[in-house]
């Protein structure tokens, strides 16, 4: 809905705003994908972010100098940045790309192969990105259809197709460049945000090639309905796949299996126990591997993040874990594809099996390993 508000501010027709949100809803793996990271926050605040813009757009050029539309504009960005703050470098990117485009051209429209070179350039633009693509923007029907209305979006707005090609370039610049030449600096805008954010720049994109491909069989009312229906149709076969309304295996951390072995943990071990949960290190980013990551903020229990692929015949890594102060240790293995190795735990003598439930499995330690 918000995507549509928009698209249907900056061209003007109902048609192509549709369109744009049939295209956010059904096209592409995101956002709906990032409900697999947790990103709430980030969702939200992306979702609402084109409908605050589309608002500043109708309300500011007719009324700049009213205090009171001013102060609402104002309350609505902090509203936004309130639920998440990086959301305020894609407001003034997106507002800042707009004023560049429009004064860099002044023509209403561009020729056919003139807009099909900027599409080529915007296309290329996106080679540095191409993995996120890949990742969640690669459904063969929505990427063709895309490519084949660009042209036709450059052609008949070629101003908002310029805006768009800025704030695309200028994102996932801020989100890639700095982190190379600064290490472990502030990120404005990092790898996730960026991968979400997309849906939006593309959308707007495929809208307003929409309505530039329907201006062109104009004088055909056939041909313009049965391509409408064509085009509406063929991107929402990523949709009917149904990949992206099921969670991805690579995120699902609690099954049946811990849910079980969770009760067992609040039944039959000690407020003081303390747990080795497996970690793995990507970015200098130390996250969870399995449903280990979710017994301290579900159970309450005290947890130490462990690499997963540790290894438990070295004495060395064991030290800390055997002079910790807590009188009951245990490993929890849950059935993640970077959980601790079981082959490996179930053949030491310094570890006994408390809990099975099909692949999760809880160790004890009954003593430190000589």
């Amino acid at each position: 809905i918000s995507i549509i508000f928009l698209t249907y501010y900056v061209t003007d027709n109902v048609n192509g705003a549709l369109f744009a949100g049939l295209l956010s809803a059904t096209a592409w793996f995101m956002p709906a994908f990032a409900v697999n990271w947790g990103k709430f926050p980030a969702i939200s605040s992306l979702a609402v972010m084109p409908s605050v813009l589309a608002f500043w757009g109708f309300q500011l050029r007719k009324n700049l100098t009213n205090k009171t539309v001013f102060l609402i504009c104002l309350v609505l960005l902090g509203g936004i940045a309130l639920m998440h703050t990086r959301i305020i470098i894609c407001v003034f990117l997106a507002v800042g790309s707009i004023l560049i485009s429009n004064k860099l051209l002044d023509t209403d429209e561009l020729g056919f192969f003139q807009s099909l070179r900027l599409s080529l350039l915007y296309i290329l633009s996106m080679l540095p990105v191409y993995q996120v693509i890949i990742d969640f923007y690669s459904g063969i029907p929505s990427v063709l259809a895309w490519i084949i209305l660009l042209p036709f979006a450059f052609q008949t707005f070629p101003r908002l197709s310029l805006g768009v090609f800025f704030f695309t370039l200028g994102s996932w610049f801020i989100a890639l460049v700095p982190p190379l030449v600064i290490a472990n600096g502030p990120e404005l805008i990092d790898r996730q945000f960026l991968e979400i954010m997309f849906y939006i720049p593309f959308s707007i994109m495929g809208g307003a090639g929409f309505v530039g491909l329907m201006k062109k069989l104009s004088s055909n009312a056939v041909a313009r309905r049965l391509t409408a229906i064509f085009l509406s149709l063929f991107v929402t076969l990523v949709f009917l796949q149904g990949d992206s309304l099921l969670p991805d295996q690579c995120c699902v951390f609690f099954k049946q299996d811990d849910r079980i072995a969770f009760q067992w943990i609040q039944e039959l071990t000690s407020q003081d126990a303390l747990f080795l949960v497996s970690t793995i290190n990507t970015d200098d980013k130390i996250t969870g591997t399995d449903a280990g990551a979710w017994i301290q903020p579900l159970l309450d229990r005290n947890t130490n993040k462990i690499p997963y692929d540790i290894n438990w015949n070295t004495k060395q890594e064991l030290d800390e874990i055997c002079h910790s102060s807590a009188e009951d240790v245990y490993i929890y293995m849950g059935a993640g594809q970077y959980s601790f190795n079981n082959s490996q735990l179930s053949m030491e003598n310094w570890t006994e099996q408390v809990f099975t439930a099909g692949q999760t499995i809880i160790y004890r330690l009954t003593g430190c390993p000589r």
